[in-house]
């Protein structure tokens, strides 16, 4: 994608780099490589980024580079334009309706039918389980 098409997916702006530089994915600082992108939004890891291999980093407003070779793409919060960027370049994937053998329900549970239910979950008295849920292994909701 496009750095131009990154920015506008994750509402920021190109402030730094072309528009035309290729981004593939997106990883962490410290080990972001070329064609990634990535985020600096806690002053603690702003040594991460004199090294890292990224070929773009989501800032926040007020905050400098310090490289002239890195694109830079200014957001009011770069942890927020980040996450955008990481459902982009990994999507979740599509639901599929199950409830897994190993889920223990109670009687009382009202589910809804496309929802996913996997291994060793728990749901107690009374709840609900919306639409579209996806419910991850070995989680328990209570009573």
């Amino acid at each position: 994608m496009k750095l131009s098409e990154l920015a506008e997916k994750t509402r920021s702006t190109i402030e730094q780099g072309s528009p035309d530089l290729d981004i593939r994915s997106a990883a962490g600082l410290d080990i972001a490589a070329d064609g990634d992108v990535s985020f600096l939004a806690n002053p603690k890891y702003t040594h991460h980024l004199a090294e890292t291999r990224a070929s773009a980093v989501f800032l926040n407003q007020g905050e400098n580079a310090g490289r002239d070779d890195i694109a830079v793409l200014r957001s009011v919060d770069a942890y927020l334009a980040y996450t955008r960027a990481m459902r982009l370049f990994f999507p979740e994937p599509e639901l599929h309706p199950f409830i897994h053998s190993s889920a223990v329900i109670d009687e009382s549970v009202e589910i809804a039918p496309d929802v996913e239910i996997h291994a060793n979950v728990v749901i107690g008295i009374g709840c609900s389980i919306a639409s579209g849920v996806r419910i991850m292994p070995y989680v328990t909701i209570y009573d």
